[in-house]
């Protein structure tokens, strides 16, 4: 019991590890679909094609350091993500340790269980090195480590482009401290990559100019999006806990103005946990209002900062602690019955281990259908990036016998004969902006399959199916409607 006692961090980060790597070794889905297979790619084969290092959309660091994982396939990077997703749990503790919070060790569940980061750490996104970034940077920030904290913070936005929303904060942190010397730290990052651009691409602002997200448009809806669906992205818990904490905030800030240790500490708080918390909510909020930024509304994008009302909710959860006496509950009892909540709340929303969806289900069927009848040794021409780790090619070679292509105008005289190319009502109609009637009505794609969903959806104003054509000679008999009803 004195082991327990004096380990319970450890152990219970060692055990949400256990759980977590159990959980990505038994899924075969993707979360968030797509997005995972092309930052997979863009890690897996940054070694064979450097630039992709500077790739803006991959994300420069998140490429860098999670390339070594990548090589070990779609797994490794999963791995590399619950790791990172560990030791900013760690952190966490480590941050609510100098601040003196009781019950330190619960906010290695709160991260960790907190909904969306649970799920999320399950994919090869960047949100969760983002939030693991930001919260090394606060940690030594916190530990007076200035340059250390202000150098970690700059390469921010190389895992997110929005981290830039952070600096304001930390400058006035720095301000507000008289810790003059560190602010020019906070340019590290930005010069460094610049000038690798540089000597890349001689495009010292490379960062500006090739940002994909400038005028991008993914839609738009209504500025409340993320604090309506905030229950979905914390959890009940962590929801009703962090509102707590954050009321309690503001009244020991009122209350504590005059106490002058007590007061720095309340300051450090404010603009290091509390204020980047709100001022990114805020952000995103304004971008998927307005419809620009390339914001698509996405809820994941709240995980990089989940850890901060993680700590704001153990605020909260520490002034029920504090009543237990009153109450007359056992602290033990209450303790328990709190991790058994958090913990099991994720599996609540979410389905574990990650299952493949509709889609991806006939996105396997649909490859193998291809291996199967001897296509394989064809160029093959796809539009739905989660095709590439079926075949398992270097996209981004050119000499390779099968290419990925997202063309935004139908390819019809830029293919070769005997060429395969497998269309999907997703991405076919989406990123590349070729409908199916353009090869149904080609005289120069033969029809060879279609592959239907059990269950009928829609997407893109198509009942979701996939179609495989053979790009051949002009044949003005070829008439792919009639083979589609063979065929079925």
């Amino acid at each position: 019991m004195k082991f327990f006692k004096a380990n319970i961090e450890y152990i219970i980060l060692s055990l949400s590890f256990i759980l977590l790597a159990i959980l990505a070794i038994l899924s075969d889905g993707y979360f968030e679909g797509a997005d995972n297979i092309s930052h997979f790619n863009i890690s897996r084969y940054s070694f064979q094609h450097p630039y992709l290092f500077l790739d803006h959309w991959g994300k420069p660091l998140f490429t860098l350091l999670s390339s070594p994982f990548s090589q070990f396939g779609f797994k490794g990077l999963v791995f590399f993500n619950i790791i990172c997703g560990i030791l900013t749990s760690y952190f966490s503790y480590r941050i609510v340790k100098e601040l003196k919070y009781d019950n330190a060790y619960l906010i290695c569940i709160f991260v960790t269980f907190s909904q969306y980061y649970f799920l999320m750490q399950l994919t090869a996104l960047t949100e969760i090195l983002f939030s693991l970034v930001l919260i090394i940077s606060v940690f030594f920030a916190l530990r007076k480590k200035y340059l250390v904290a202000a150098i970690l913070l700059s390469f921010l936005p190389f895992v997110r482009n929005e981290g830039i929303i952070i600096f304001p904060f930390f400058f006035l942190f720095y301000m507000l401290f008289k810790q003059y010397r560190a602010i020019p730290f906070l340019l590290t990052g930005f010069l460094m990559y610049s000038m690798i651009g540089y000597f890349q691409n001689g495009d010292f602002l490379w960062l500006f100019h090739k940002n994909p997200y400038m005028n991008s448009n993914y839609g738009s809806g209504s500025y409340l999006h993320f604090l309506q669906n905030m229950d979905l992205i914390l959890g009940w818990p962590i929801l009703i806990l962090s509102v707590i904490g954050f009321i309690t905030f503001i009244y020991q800030s009122l209350k504590n103005e005059n106490r002058k240790q007590f007061s720095a500490q309340i300051k450090a708080e404010w603009l290091l946990l509390v204020l980047p918390f709100l001022a990114y909510v805020s952000f995103h909020s304004y971008l998927w209002g307005k419809g620009i930024g390339g914001s698509a509304g996405l809820l994941r994008v709240m995980t990089g900062v989940l850890p901060l009302a993680a700590i704001i909710a153990l605020r909260g959860f520490n002034l029920f602690s504090g009543a237990l006496g009153k109450w007359k509950i056992p602290k033990a009892v209450f303790l328990v019955l709190t991790t058994a909540i958090f913990v099991y709340t994720p599996f609540y929303k979410f389905h574990f281990p990650v299952e493949a969806d509709s889609a991806g289900r006939l996105i396997k069927h649909a490859a193998a259908w291809v291996k199967a009848n001897g296509y394989s040794g064809k160029k093959i021409y796809y539009y739905d990036p989660m095709f590439q780790p079926e075949f398992g090619f270097d996209p981004f070679s050119s000499d390779t016998n099968r290419i990925f292509f997202q063309l935004s105008s139908f390819p019809q005289n830029e293919l070769e004969v005997n060429s395969i190319v497998i269309w999907d009502a997703h991405a076919g109609p989406g990123d590349g902006g070729t409908p199916l009637q353009k090869f149904m009505e080609s005289k120069e794609f033969k029809l060879l399959k279609v592959f239907k969903p059990d269950v009928e959806f829609e997407i893109n104003g198509y009942k979701y199916k996939i179609c495989i054509f053979e790009k051949i000679a002009f044949n003005k008999n070829n008439n792919n409607y009639a083979l589609e009803k063979n065929l079925e």
